[in-house]
């Protein structure tokens, strides 16, 4: 089962391009992630995401924000949406 969420912040330029119509919505803070703070991450998360999370659930979050960067590992051309 996946479950699709947009990150309020600079996730919603994503919509035009899913191809789910199932779309929910979230807000992870980016400055957390950056710092690897993922304890505060977790704390902050919100119960729908949360309750996927623990039942098992592939969640896939879209967020814009760090457009560019390149994921480790990975060649120059693959990029973060």
């Amino acid at each position: 089962r996946r479950v699709t969420y947009i990150n309020l912040t600079n996730g919603v330029e994503a919509l035009p391009h899913l191809a789910t119509s199932d779309v929910r919505f979230c807000r992870v803070q980016s400055s957390r992630c950056e710092a690897n703070d993922f304890y505060g991450v977790l704390a902050d998360i919100d119960h729908d995401l949360l309750f996927n999370l623990a039942t098992g659930a592939e969640c896939v979050v879209y967020d814009y924000g760090s457009r560019g960067t390149a994921w480790p590992g990975e060649d120059d051309d693959v990029k973060i949406p």
